[in-house]
C-alpha cells in the first residue's frame, strides 16, 4: 500500500513539473516572437496587397495657359467640365479691366483645379478644344516605392501589436512586465499612426492631380470698335482743357508757395540796395 501511494505521489510531481516547463517554454517563445527582427525588404514586398503592387502612385502637377474667345462662356462651362471628370475647383481669381471710352474689356482669370489622376489626360484634351493652349508645363513625382514600403511596415507593426496584446493578456505576469509591455504597445501604435498618416497623404495626393489654368480673353483687332471722328475730336478737346486747367492750377499753387519768400526778400533787400547806393556815392566823392 505504501509503495502504491509513493508511486502516485511521484507521478503527480512529475506531471506538475512538466506542466510548469511547458508554460515556461511557451512564455519564452512568445517573448522571442516580440523580439523577432523585422523581415527583409523582399519579404515586406511579398506581404503587400496585390492592388498596391499593381497600381502606381504618382503626384502630378500641371500649369496651362489658355486663350479663349469668350471669357464669360468659359466661366460657365468650366465647372461642369470639372465635375464631369470627377474633380473640384479649389481656388479662383478673376481680373477684369475696362477702358471707358473705347468700351474695350480685357478679362483674365486663374483657376486651381483638382482632377482625378485617371482622368487627367482626358481633361487636358477636352480643355484644348475649348481654347488655345499657349503653354503646358507638367511635373510628376513617383511615390509608389514609398507607398508600398509604408504598407508593408504597417502590416508588420500590426502583427507586433497583436503579439504584445497576447502577452499582456496572459496570466502570471508581474506588474513591471505589464507596464513595460504597455509602454512598448504605445510606442508601436504611435509608429503605426504616423505611417498611416503619411500613407493617407500619399493616397490623397496621388488620387487627384493639381492643375492651374491661367485664362485670358483673346480679342481680334478687326473686332475692336473704332470711335467716330467727331467723338475723337471732342475727346482731344476735353483732354486739352483738362491739361490747361491742371497747368494753371499748378502755377497758382507755385505762386502761393513762393509769395512769402518774395515779401521777405523785398523787405530786407530794398533797404540794403538803398544803403549800398548811398555808400557808393559817398565813396565816389572822396579825393584820390
Amino acid at each position: 500500500m505504501k509503495r502504491l501511494l509513493l508511486f502516485a505521489v511521484t507521478l503527480i510531481a512529475l506531471g506538475c513539473g512538466a506542466a510548469e516547463e511547458e508554460f515556461a517554454s511557451k512564455e519564452r517563445v512568445a517573448e522571442l516572437e516580440v523580439a523577432k527582427p523585422l523581415p527583409s525588404e523582399e519579404d515586406r514586398d511579398r506581404t503587400t496587397d496585390s492592388d498596391v503592387q499593381q497600381q502606381r502612385h504618382v503626384i502630378y502637377n500641371a500649369e496651362i495657359d489658355l486663350e479663349v474667345s469668350e471669357f464669360s462662356e468659359f466661366r460657365k462651362i468650366l465647372p461642369a467640365m470639372v465635375i464631369r471628370f470627377g474633380g473640384y475647383i479649389s481656388d479662383v481669381k478673376i481680373d477684369q479691366y475696362q477702358v471707358r471710352e473705347s468700351k474695350e474689356v480685357c478679362r483674365s482669370g486663374k483657376w486651381q483645379l483638382k482632377i482625378k489622376s485617371t482622368e487627367f489626360e482626358k481633361f487636358v484634351v477636352e480643355l484644348s478644344q475649348v481654347g488655345l493652349v499657349v503653354r503646358h508645363h507638367q511635373t510628376a513625382k513617383d511615390m509608389t516605392s514609398e507607398f508600398v514600403d509604408l504598407g508593408a511596415r504597417i502590416t508588420n507593426k500590426k502583427r507586433m501589436e497583436a503579439r504584445v496584446l497576447d502577452l499582456i493578456t496572459e496570466s502570471k505576469r508581474s506588474l513591471n512586465d505589464v507596464v513595460s509591455l504597455e509602454r512598448e504597445l504605445s510606442r508601436i501604435r504611435g509608429e503605426i499612426e504616423r505611417m498611416q498618416g503619411r500613407l493617407n497623404y500619399i493616397r490623397n495626393r496621388t488620387e487627384f492631380s493639381t492643375l492651374t489654368i491661367m485664362v485670358r480673353e483673346h480679342a481680334d483687332v478687326a473686332e475692336i470698335a473704332v470711335s467716330p471722328f467727331t467723338t475723337r475730336i471732342a475727346s482731344a478737346w476735353n483732354q486739352s482743357i483738362r491739361l490747361l486747367k491742371l497747368v494753371v492750377s499748378n502755377l497758382l499753387v507755385f505762386a502761393t508757395y513762393v509769395l512769402p519768400w518774395v515779401i521777405v526778400l523785398l523787405i530786407v533787400g530794398l533797404p540794403a540796395i538803398w544803403l549800398f547806393r548811398r555808400l557808393r556815392l559817398r565813396w565816389g566823392l572822396r579825393p584820390a
